[in-house]
């Protein structure tokens, strides 16, 4: 069983390059139950109920120390578990014996499966046996756990008569066939034609045999089938009739049972229902246990020294596998609505964004994160925008998109990351517009977490600007500390340049010509 999700409810943006399916893939398990289950993405409200349902059962498990507690007997016998599907879909229709089939082995399972983790109150359960003992009670069930519905003595002689009359007619048509052969090296087995060219050297001679029979005749070919007696179709004849009454038997004695299913239809699709839903929740927390994983916890909305944004050690997996030993996890503390992120080029603030983005869409889908500690507030809304350089198409400019993309974003508890924050027009008006954005953000009890070349847009009382480096320094934005800071910042940034390897020599010889001179300044300051 292969993990997904509703296509239609997730951005993802940069799904393939964040790696999503790779760490879906950790999910995969074989639980017929689970086939064709989606992930949906859930409100606040579902997710906290969400989460605080597993970990419930998660700290269950943990205090039981018999096989109660052991989680792989639970996904065990939950791999036992059939999709019933089918069967409700047919429930008011008609049942096929195959529906009462899948019936009995969820119920045997689901048995199995109370006994370990009940998921009803006491009593609410009571359906389960009394079923499987209407089940039993109609059903041949063989050690090797085939089963097939019980006969009754009429139905014994029907499917005896259906026997002989089969054995009578393979041996009336293997007579047949033997005869075509000898007489004209024709290799027939009914009831399939045989298509033969026409220049066959017997084609007159099979024309005018009676026991073969052309079915069509075109330009290049005819097509010929066994002409059968009028004994075998008489025993044919007879084999059909006695199947229909034998089948007509079968649908009586499924009804009985159905009259007495049917009733308990709500019970059985609640409990279907609740089956799913906890298999759903073996299989994320083994997967939580065997990779070391951990369930988020929430803060309010409204950022402050005391209800911050704590991130601990968080991966992206995918960048992880690639870097392997140079790799540094996302460790972060945001307390303000309004916070930007600066740093040199190649620092590797876009990998911050992208790794927010990856740990909330996994929150909004219910799953696990690979962290160890992640303190947010619940994502209601999520958005990502990276760098655009406009619409030719569509007539729009970079800002122009970029504020669209922003204005997206702009819903309530939402969290919206953005690269390069307004990097498309001047100072002056980016702090004009991110004034007007503050104020609607705060509002609507949002969080903005930008990176950024010019943080001089953020107001000094109502942001958090952290320079990106092994701890994200906070700065402080007073004019002369924050000059200091970009400084050493535009050095780096050149210091990368002047060792590009893209570069003509010439170009980076003039970059360390000015880095000098910078140098210089620097130190005399």
């Amino acid at each position: 069983m292969q993990l997904s999700y509703n296509h239609h409810q997730f951005q993802l943006t940069e799904f393939k390059r964040l790696g999503f399916s790779n760490y879906l893939a950790r999910f995969n398990h074989l639980i017929p139950i689970l086939d064709g289950y989606q992930i949906e993405k859930m409100d606040k409200r579902d997710a906290i109920l969400h989460y605080d349902e597993i970990g419930q059962l998660e700290n269950r498990l943990a205090n039981k120390t018999t096989e109660e507690g052991d989680l792989s007997k639970l996904l065990e016998i939950s791999s036992q578990l059939p999709t019933m599907n089918d069967f409700f879909a047919h429930l008011d229709s008609g049942l096929r014996s195959d529906h009462l089939f899948t019936l009995h082995h969820f119920l045997k399972a689901a048995s199995s499966l109370e006994l370990i983790d009940p998921i009803l109150p006491e009593g609410q359960s009571n359906f389960i046996p009394l079923l499987v003992k209407l089940l039993e009670n109609n059903l041949s069930i063989s050690s090797s756990g085939a089963t097939s519905l019980q006969l009754s003595a009429q139905e014994e002689i029907l499917v005896a008569k259906t026997k002989q009359l089969t054995k009578e007619i393979s041996t009336e048509l293997s007579q047949l066939e033997q005869q075509v052969f000898k007489q004209h090296q024709l290799e027939m087995l009914y009831p399939y034609p045989k298509e033969l060219p026409i220049d066959h050297p017997k084609l007159a001679e099979i024309e005018k045999s009676l026991r073969l029979e052309v079915v069509t005749k075109q330009a290049g070919s005819i097509t010929v089938t066994l002409k059968l007696t009028a004994q075998l179709l008489e025993l044919i004849e007879q084999k059909e009739r006695v199947q229909k009454e034998l089948a007509l038997l079968a649908a009586s004695n499924i009804e009985k049972i159905i009259t007495t299913v049917r009733p308990k239809r709500p019970a059985l699709e609640n409990y279907y229902q609740l089956r799913v839903k906890r298999s759903f929740h073996y299989l994320l927390l083994n997967t939580k246990l065997k990779d070391k994983l951990i369930w988020p916890t929430f803060c309010h909305h409204q950022l402050s020294a005391e209800k911050s944004w704590k991130i601990k050690e968080a991966i992206l997996p995918i960048l992880q596998q690639k870097t392997a030993s140079e790799y540094v996890p996302l460790t972060l503390k945001l307390n303000r609505a309004t916070s930007l992120l600066t740093g040199a080029n190649m620092a590797g603030k876009s990998t911050v964004l992208r790794t927010l983005y990856f740990h909330l869409t996994l929150i909004q889908m219910g799953l696990p994160l690979p962290a160890k500690e992640f303190t947010t507030p619940y994502p209601s809304s999520l958005q990502l925008i990276l760098n655009s350089s406009g619409s030719v198409g569509k007539g729009e400019s970079a800002l122009a998109c970029e504020l669209q993309a922003l204005g997206l974003g702009l819903k309530k508890n939402g969290i919206i990351l953005v690269d390069e924050l307004l990097s498309s027009t001047t100072t002056t008006v980016a702090k004009v517009l991110i004034k007007a954005l503050r104020q609607e953000i705060c509002d609507q009890g949002g969080v903005l977490l930008a990176t950024t070349h010019i943080p001089e847009v953020l107001h000094h009382d109502l942001d958090q600007l952290l320079q990106i480096d092994q701890q994200f320094t906070p700065l402080d934005i007073s004019p002369n500390k924050l000059q200091a800071a970009l400084q050493t910042q535009q050095i780096d940034s050149l210091t990368i340049a002047a060792n590009s390897a893209h570069l003509p020599t010439t170009v980076k010889n003039r970059i360390l010509k000015t880095l000098s001179n910078w140098e210089q300044n620097k130190t005399e300051t």
